[in-house]
Formats: structure tokens, sequence, C-alpha cells
């Protein structure tokens, strides 16, 4: 695309308290003096309110730090003029174009050797002043997700490359050369994984990032330099999977590394083995996937860690894209809780960065708004639009900023996507411009507001019903808990928060079983378990696991978060359904329209008639911003049987659904024929639903993504705007802690 002088940005956090410095981060195709200041969302996007960071600023063409490796910067130990490297790799792309880098060795003065992918085959080659050279070829043809072993010797003045695919009895291939120049090893010299010609690797927060050349796609595992050659007899070892045939001998040992995670947590470490310096993962490489001695007899790196002892490296992957901080500011520090932006303005172009201003514990509002942010970032810049979605939307529209990510990798991957060598994505990170993440912003799924600017119908609403709220995001519930959510008396969900973490859910049922009142004003809620990587910045983790509604399935035996060591998939597969927690729970899902619900007799009931004061008519939610109605996009429903409570009223439920609306595939046992849809199936539907709970409190759930669809927009429906009314002034006036 050509240059749009446009830019676009993001803030170090997704999330300040007032007073707290926002560091803005931008990109511009070509030098562009920017007008910046802070605007009130909530109010709508031209409201301004007094910063220190206003002002005008110049953005420049950023370098983005993309697609993962590793770095071991304190280098070797001892020169060798006579060694082996090498490692044991499963490449996804052994076809793909350009080269692959498996290990680097680069000297102070710039020149390096490689063994590398190119065109399938495994090379060693020279790097240097006058460019690359191919030294000597192993003639071999790569067959990807498939385990090799892979090493480069240079000894008595010959060099050789040997790979053998690992398996008993394999026979290793090799080719050798004579190279024209003498080939040694300096001490001191860099090791790079997966990349070569490492240009920039930076601790930011809790994440490693950095830029790199040569990206290689697939697992790594065991990389090692020794002095002199190997025997036949450790080549044969190698070849059988046997990784620690290399440092048996640590007399020889000038570098052996292990790509293991240490346990669940936020690792970057590469550790070295025998005393060979440590080195760092960049740009978030998978750990946790299975290895050259994964057995299939045990399914999580937590109990077979040697089976688990490889990293997963793409050309796409990304923590943190890197730009440079444009300006530095504190936060005004009487700013209240609430949405705001930092616009940047060039010209005719306009992008508002989105920042939650949390409470202050202070704060003596009622109401607490948890937006789910980590289902934002689940679907952060997502690409799906790009595949075939015929099926979903046929009439496909556009919102003009897709168009603008395709083909430009440092926007980043959605937890819907897939790399670029189909491997599913598993991390998503809030450092770089998510341009789906904007207030104005309309997803071609659904051509309405879904996400953040789908929650911004609910947050306006309720700044124009007058009633005092405040407003954070997953992660301080994730931090905080209970002890956040016990200050209110009212939790109010967004109207899609489908990834959480188990702290979430914990912090939630305790704050309901200890007399609180939740809203859960959306749909396909609570559904995914979600892992935290790293807090600062902010990047999250799921693995799909093997069943449920998914865009991927994940590998064998990679089921379990690295972030947790906890199970990945549906909260469902691990004995938390969402109807234990709020009543309802995922059960169809369709985009062609939105229906209405229809009250049931047990809503004429004195304990919940209230819910209907004003009322009329027993149809509700026909209209709305969301395909048309209130019950729409994804549904859930009560089922006893999943976990709702025996004393769950259910208040109404939808009709009218077409059959675009299919039940949830974790639903059905079997693809049958006749299973039909939303004209035949009484399973497809949304329910309404009242809980009250031991304790005191109440959950009022709707089971729907479009519900706050029909809050906003110049017509309203009535029944939504009543119903939802009623709900949350009778809840905002019930007790909380002090």
């Amino acid at each position: 695309m050509a240059p749009t002088n446009a830019v676009y940005g993001y803030t170090d956090r997704m999330s300040y308290a007032a007073g707290d410095l926002v560091r803005v981060h931008a990109n511009a195709d070509a030098p562009t003096v920017v007008e910046v200041d802070l605007v009130d969302i909530t109010d709508g996007e031209t409201t301004e309110v007094p910063w220190s960071g206003a002002g005008r600023y110049e953005a420049l063409p950023q370098s983005h730090c993309v697609g993962s490796f590793a770095v071991i910067e304190d280098g070797l130990p001892a020169s060798a003029d006579a060694f082996a490297l090498g490692t044991w790799l499963w490449p996804t792309t052994p076809d793909g174009s350009g080269v692959q880098t498996l290990l680097a060795v680069e000297s102070t003065d710039g020149r390096a050797l490689a063994l590398e992918v190119e065109d399938g085959d495994v090379v060693l080659s020279s790097h240097g002043p006058h460019g690359r050279s191919v030294m000597a070829r192993a003639g071999v043809s790569l067959l990807p997700r498939t385990w090799y072993f892979a090493a480069a010797q240079a000894v008595d003045g010959r060099v050789a490359v040997t790979v053998a695919a690992v398996a008993p009895g394999a026979e290793p291939v090799s080719g050798s050369a004579e190279p024209a120049d003498a080939v040694e090893l300096a001490a001191g010299a860099r090791i790079s994984l997966a990349g070569a010609h490492v240009a920039r690797v930076e601790r930011a927060g809790s994440a490693v990032r950095g830029t790199a050349d040569d990206l290689f796609n697939g697992k790594l595992e065991a990389p090692f330099v020794i002095a002199g050659g190997l025997t036949e007899a450790e080549l044969a070892a190698a070849a059988s999977g046997d990784t620690s045939v290399v440092t048996c001998d640590a007399a020889r040992v000038l570098g052996a590394w292990d790509l293991a995670p240490s346990g669940p947590g936020n690792d970057v470490a590469v550790r070295g083995i025998g005393g060979a310096p440590d080195g760092l993962l960049v740009n978030l490489p998978a750990r946790g996937v299975t290895g050259v001695s994964w057995t299939g007899a045990v399914a999580s790196f937590l109990h077979a860690p040697r089976e688990y002892a490889a990293a997963h490296f793409h050309e796409d992957d990304l923590s943190d894209v890197g730009w440079s901080s444009l300006l530095e500011a504190g936060l005004p520090p009487d700013v209240g809780s609430g949405l705001y932006g930092i616009r940047l303005r060039c010209g005719e172009h306009t992008d508002v960065i989105p920042i939650t201003v949390v409470p202050s514990a202070s704060s003596s509002a009622p109401i607490l708004v948890v937006l789910p942010t980590f289902t934002y970032l689940a679907y952060a810049n997502e690409h799906m639009f790009e595949g075939d979605v015929s099926g979903l939307r046929p009439d496909v529209q556009l919102d003009p900023r897709d168009a603008i990510r395709v083909g430009k990798p440092e926007y980043g991957l959605s937890q819907y996507d897939r790399h670029s060598d189909d491997g599913g994505v598993l991390f998503s990170a809030s450092a770089r411009a998510i341009l789906t993440m904007r207030a104005d912003y309309e997803m071609w799924l659904t051509e309405s507001g879904r996400g953040y600017c789908g929650d911004m119908y609910l947050l306006r609403w309720l700044r124009a019903e007058g009633l005092p709220f405040d407003v954070v995001t997953d992660l301080e519930v994730h931090q905080q808990g209970r002890q956040l959510l016990s200050r209110y008396a009212v939790v109010v969900t967004g109207a899609h928060p489908e990834y959480t973490s188990a702290e979430m859910q914990d912090a939630l049922r305790a704050y309901r079983d200890s007399g609180g009142n939740v809203m859960y004003l959306g749909g396909n809620g609570f559904y995914q378990a979600t892992g935290v990587v790293s807090e600062y910045p902010l990047i999250t983790e799921i693995r799909r696991g093997h069943a449920g509604v998914r865009g991927w399935d994940s590998a064998p035996g990679e089921v379990t978060l690295v972030s947790s060591g906890e199970p990945g998939g549906p909260w469902r597969h691990r004995g938390q359904a969402p109807q234990g927690l709020v009543g309802v729970g995922f059960c169809a899902q369709g985009w062609d329209r939105s229906s209405p619900y229809r009250r049931s007799a047990e809503s004429e009931g004195p304990d919940v008639s209230w819910i209907f004061e004003g009322v009329e008519g027993d149809d509700i939610g026909a209209v709305g911003l969301v395909r048309g109605g209130a019950a729409g996009d994804e549904i859930d429903r009560a089922d006893v049987a999943l976990g709702t409570p025996p004393s769950t009223v259910v208040l109404a439920s939808s009709y009218g659904h077409s059959d675009a609306y299919q039940r949830a595939i974790e639903e059905l046992g079997m693809n049958l024929p006749g299973l039909g849809g939303g004209t035949t199936d009484p399973e497809v539907r949304a329910d309404m639903t009242y809980t009250p709970v031991r304790g005191g409190g109440a959950v009022f759930s709707v089971g729907s993504i479009a519900w706050t669809g029909s809050l906003a927009g110049d017509s309203p429906d009535p029944g939504v705007v009543a119903i939802t009314r009623n709900v949350l002034r009778r809840f905002a006036a019930g007790p909380r802690d002090a």
C-alpha cells in the first residue's frame, strides 16, 4: 500500500489510575506532525479533557519487533577450529521462501556461521562483508512437522552438514565441502537461535522484544556447539532422539542450551547447560510444546518436563511491537473513572487510542462495570474476514481500518487467527495498535459495535441514565479479586466476557456468594480459560483444546497453559460451565438477524415481577443495533444439567431464530441429519434469568451479546431499557462492603 501519512498508536497499558504516567507510542508512514489531546469517550470523542500531555508532536516511521528468536549474548567461552554445531528441529514451513536460521554464531567483527534451512534443505553458510555464501548442503528434502537432527561440522579442513529424521535406525544424510578459507569459531561469539543478525533486544516490563533476520518457523530443541566432531555412534544416537549425546563429554561443550520451561509463569530464560551462559527468548515463542522425545503418554509439560523441552518459533510472533514513545505525561490527578481516549490528529486522519481510568479507593459509586479486555485481546486485529466467511456473512462490509492491517505483521494477530505456518495463535499482546478496539469500530460479522465498541452502547446508556458508576478492566479483577468487587453493590459485565482467568472466576463467585449482585448483560460469557503471561505489558494466553467452538485445534499434548499450568479450553470442560456461575451458558450462534424475547409465566411471580415494571406486552427486544433485535449474535440458555441453580427463574426466552443459528458444537455428540437450527431446535434460544443467591445477592442474566445494542441508537427498545433500568436500580440500592 502507498504511504497514507495516517498515524496509529497504542499506550503502554490499557488501564490507569488518575495521575498515572501514560506513554503513547505511534507509527507514521512518513514523518508527520500530530496533534494530541485527551478526550472523554463515554461522552463522545469530541469532549476534550484538560491534560498536560496535549500538544503537537512529530510521529516517525518505526521499526517493528515481530518474529520470535533466542539470543545468547555472552557468547562462546573459547575459540575452536574443529567443532560441531546443531539442534533438533521440527520445521513447519521448510519450503518457505527465503532463508530460515536454526543456529547462528556471530563474531564481534560481524562475521557469522549459520546452520539454516533453505529450499527445504539444511545448509551451512558464512556471512561477512561480501554477503552470504553457502558452504555445504545436506542434500535432503525436509518434511513439515517432522523431527530431525541437524548438525554442521568443521574438521580437518572440511565442513559437512548432516541431517537425520528422528527414528530408530535412521540413516543420517550428509553433504560436505572443502571451503577456500579456514573455518573457525571465535571466543566471545554471540549465539542466536531461530534468527540471525540480531539488531535489537530490549526488556519491556515482563516481555522481551527485539529484531532479527532470517526467522525460522517451527520447533527447536537442545541446540549445541561443541569442540571437535561427532562420531558415527554419536550421530546415530542423535538420530534416535537422544538429545543428551552431545553434552555427555562436558570437556567438549562450548555451549548447550535448554529450551524447556522451568515451570508455569512468564519464563523468558534460555538456560545454559554445563556452565554455558544463559540467554533470552525474544518476542514470545511458545513453550509448553511437545518435543522430540514426546511419547503421548502424558499431555502436559508439568508431568514430563523432558518431553516438552522444545520451543516453537514463528516469524510473526509478537509480544511488544516496540514503537518508540511519542510522548509521556501524567493523567490529570482529578480525572474520574471512565473511558477516555488519547486522540491523534493529522490532517483529516484521527485515531483515538482508548484507555480506562480505574476508580480511586475512596469512590462511592455503587455500580462497577468490568470491561472484558481479555476478550478484546482475543479478537484483537482479527483476520477472519480474510478466510472463507461466505457461510457467515456473504456480503462482508469491512471497516476501512481492516484493510490497513492486511499484510502488515506489526499489527499482530488475534487468538482466532493462525500463524503463517498454520499453527494457532496462543498469545495476544496489548502493546500494539489494536484497530479493532476503537469506540467507533464496527465489526464485519455483525456490522455493528462488537467488543469495545459494543460495550460503548452500555456505558453511554449508563451515563445518560445519570447513574454513578466506575469502570475497571479484566486485569484489575484478575489482580485484586473479590477485594475490588466487594466495594460495589452491583457488578455489571460487558456484552461478551468470553475469556476469563481462574482468578476472575473465583473473584466473581466469591463476590456473588457473599451477597453481591451481578448483572451479566451479554452472551457467550465465561467460556474460555485464559492465562496471563505478562501483566505489564498485558499478554494473554489461550489453548483452544480439542472441543468447543474454536478457530483452530490445539496440537496434541499442548493444552496446558504455560502461564499458569492450568488446563486450557472451555471452562465447561473443566467442570465450571457458566450456568453454574451466572445461570446461563453459551448454546448457539448466528449472524443473520437478532430476535425478541417473550415473557414466561414464571416472570409474573411476586418475587420477580418488579423486573418488568413499565414493560408493555410480553415481547421484548424487537429492535436493536445488533442485527435488529436484543437476542442474537451469540446466545446462552439455562440448563440445570450444566449447573443452573434450581432457584433460577427463567423470566423470558428468545424465539424466531433462523436456521443460521446452530447449536454450539460442544452440545452435539454427532452431526446427524435433521438437527436443524433455530427454526426446529428448542434448545437454540437465549434465556433471561434471575437467580437469588444465599447471602442476599442475586444474578440477573440476559444470555445475549445483542442485548446492549437495544439500549442504544435513536430508538432503543423500551422493554430492554425498562428491564435493565429496573434491575440496575434495585441492585445498586443493595448493601455493599464498607
